[in-house]
């Protein structure tokens, strides 16, 4: 199934000051737009080019495995030692142990195809295509080497003769068609690759190849039990699948359950040490759970493996910019050109680095970038009306900052520039500005400790973020719509439907024209009771003000899968 579940990954969004960009918006924005941009081609070749790093790795970590086992070590019977060691999801020692028993005997056909898999888990498809040759006219094997043989050529990016391949051997499994439907999605063919899978599925309804992406289809769609449904029914046959492990880990991320896809990661890598996007996740994860050394190490690791990589290099960079080490965070963001900062959250990041600096036009450059890529951040549009205001375009200024002043939680800074262009451009709305952002200045007796229930929701830690925002709303937090909006939000967390509702009703009725606060309470709704007309005309009246918010969005998909 090549890496179509391999480009994943909640954001606190209620709290949406910079640099909380976390798990989602940092991993889903930079790998999937990375995606959306490239297709799964531009990811294959991505993949290609770092092979010979990989190579190099691989042979290095395995002379070290073998130096340190030594001659004597080798096992009487290493083709099952081998078998047990993929089993047990350990390719590395699969592929040392094979590449012995194929010592003892080259002609061995379930020997050549181990080997040939053991090459494609471990993101070598040129050396598996070799080996899946060999066995094309294996009245055993034949069939399945020929499917393999087209997930090889796929997986190194080469759709044609992935394509070609298949027509060779015919579709007679389910692998097979696993891989026809991921080739026709990296041609852009949706429709007939949704055609395909459903094919498939009625023939062969427990591929484990083909679950895969029906469970992808289903995260797509929102329906996550049913995902997760399908994932472990998967890990039951094949709990080593990394294409699997990766779509649990992407899920769980998105749900918030920050432990549970760690552990999805951590079992992809153990697998291989090299995947990217785990790796990647893991620095992510970290970073949400307040780690910033363990991120600093992952981070390290994926620089190892691809120097250049723009995500990578993306949280570096966030990271030094969250220090306030701009000059670092400027190095890093141009250490990648142009082309590589093409995703909306390394364009914000680029702008805001850029605004630090004094370069308003620069900032201007790269943050109308980011809003044309389909990004959207409160803060983003507080820098640019910032920036455009400070070379004289007020009413360009007036008209970018007007989303942000319409939210509830609008920032002091906002606020404060709104009412200061409301005054300049002779606005009727300067006096309400004003007092608003008079209101958002005063510091109220929980701030803090709401700085505190953030962290706690980032780290999926939703009983502690509850007792803090419960304690909020009795110390005055109960007549501030965003308060109420995120206890609302906890309350949903924690499986409380009806004390959602509530909470959310109380903050629409304080801020009714907030997309966010309608959406909050559409949802709760919605989970109170999935039928519910009032909870869908929220949805649809939030998605039309807001489209892109990806959490409302999202709410949208599964309201009208």
């Amino acid at each position: 199934m090549v890496n179509a579940v391999n480009s994943y990954f909640w954001v606190v969004r209620k709290a949406d000051s910079f640099p909380s960009v976390n798990c989602k918006f940092a991993i889903a924005v930079a790998l999937t737009n990375w995606e959306a941009r490239f297709g799964i081609k531009g990811i294959m070749l991505m993949k290609k080019a770092l092979l010979p790093t990989r190579k190099m790795l691989m042979a290095s970590v395995c002379a070290s495995m073998l130096m340190v086992s030594g001659c004597d070590d080798t096992p009487d019977n290493p083709f099952d030692a081998a078998v047990q060691a993929s089993e047990a999801g350990d390719f590395q020692t699969a592929r040392i142990m094979i590449r012995q028993a194929l010592d003892q005997d080259g002609n061995n056909p379930a020997a050549i195809m181990l080997y040939g898999k053991t090459q494609l888990s471990l993101e070598n498809p040129e050396g598996a295509a070799v080996e899946f040759q060999k066995l094309l006219g294996n009245p055993e094997f034949g069939a399945e080497a020929n499917a393999l043989l087209a997930k090889s050529y796929l997986q190194g990016g080469n759709t044609k003769l992935a394509f070609e391949t298949l027509a060779t051997g015919g579709m007679n499994s389910g692998l097979a068609y696993a891989v026809s439907v991921v080739a026709q999605l990296s041609e852009g063919d949706a429709d007939k690759a949704i055609a395909t899978l459903d094919e498939g599925l009625a023939q062969f309804p427990q591929s484990v190849d083909l679950l895969v992406l029906d469970a992808k289809r289903a995260y797509d769609q929102r329906q996550i039990d049913r995902s997760r449904s399908l994932l472990e029914r998967i890990f039951e046959e094949r709990p080593n699948m990394i294409e699997a492990r990766l779509l649990a880990g992407r899920l769980e991320l998105n749900e918030k359950q920050l432990d549970a896809a760690k552990a999805h990661f951590d079992k992809v890598l153990a697998s291989n040490p090299w995947n990217l996007p785990a790796i990647l996740s893991q620095a992510a994860i970290a970073r949400e759970q307040g780690d910033d050394a363990k991120a600093s190490e992952w981070l390290a690791r994926s620089k190892e493996i691809s120097p250049g990589h723009p995500v990578g290099a993306y949280f570096a960079a966030q990271m030094a910019f969250e220090a306030g080490d701009i000059d670092q965070a400027h190095q890093l963001v141009q250490s990648l050109g142009g082309k590589n900062g093409e995703f909306p959250a390394l364009r914000m990041l680029r702008g805001l680095i850029a605004a630090e600096r004094g370069q308003s036009h620069s900032a201007i450059s790269e943050l109308e970038r980011f809003f044309r890529l389909g990004g959207e951040h409160t803060t983003a549009r507080t820098v640019l009306a910032q920036q455009y205001a400070a070379t004289g375009a007020d009413q360009r200024a007036w008209d970018t900052l007007q989303p942000a002043l319409g939210a509830a939680n609008a920032s002091p800074v906002a606020l404060q520039l709104g009412a200061n262009l409301a005054a300049k451009l002779g606005k009727p709305e300067q006096a309400s500005i004003a007092a608003r952002a008079r209101k958002a200045s005063t510091t109220v007796p929980y701030a803090a400790k709401l700085a505190e229930a953030t962290k706690a929701m980032r780290a999926g830690k939703w009983q502690e973020a509850d007792a803090i925002y419960k304690d909020a709303l009795r110390n005055g937090g109960d007549s501030d719509p965003i308060v109420l909006n995120n206890a609302a939000n906890i309350r949903l967390e924690l499986g409380d439907n009806a004390g959602a509702v509530a909470l959310a009703r109380k903050a629409f009725q304080l801020a009714p024209a907030d997309p966010v606060i309608m959406d909050t309470l559409g949802w709760s709704l919605i989970k109170a009771d999935p039928q519910s007309a009032e909870g869908r005309s929220l949805i649809g009246r939030a998605v039309q003000l807001a489209p892109s918010n990806s959490e409302i969005a999202n709410h949208w998909i599964a309201i009208n899968r």
